[in-house]
């Protein structure tokens, strides 16, 4: 999704990146309202039982 790689987005939900403080070597691809508007969509379907899978 995005061009991100599942496993980021894995492991960033599973809390070992501290958004504060994380470094990045490349320009992000979404703007700070998007990735939150993101976010809010992944904890809400999170919350209604849906899991992250290898499947797209």
């Amino acid at each position: 999704m995005f061009g991100v790689p599942h496993q980021t987005f894995r492991y960033r939900v599973s809390g070992h990146v501290n958004h504060d403080i994380a470094v990045v070597d490349v320009a992000p691809i979404l703007s700070l309202d998007e990735e939150r508007i993101f976010v809010d969509n992944v904890e809400t379907l999170a919350q209604l039982g849906n899991k992250l899978t290898k499947r797209g």
